[in-house]
């Protein structure tokens, strides 16, 4: 099982590696999608959306009861 992660982790990885090659190669001279391509390879700008709440109170209890009720599901399944 591990052996096949480790295998589809590397063709995910050679894919990522074919597709933004390709971008940079066809568009050598056009400077907006280079940088726009390497905004999204660093993950900047990205939007952070999160769950609506009456307030931050409510919303960090949201987030508390999601994660305790995540924990108790994996430790019901061991």
């Amino acid at each position: 099982m591990t052996e096949k992660c480790k295998v589809v982790s590397s063709l995910i990885k050679k894919a990522k590696e074919n597709y933004y090659s390709n971008i940079i190669q066809e568009n050598k001279g056009n400077q907006k999608v280079l940088f726009n391509t390497v905004t999204r390879l660093l993950h900047r700008n990205t939007e952070k959306r999160y769950p609506t709440a009456p307030s931050s109170e409510v919303l960090a209890n949201r987030f508390a009861d999601f994660f305790c009720q995540k924990i108790e599901v994996i430790r019901n399944d061991l």
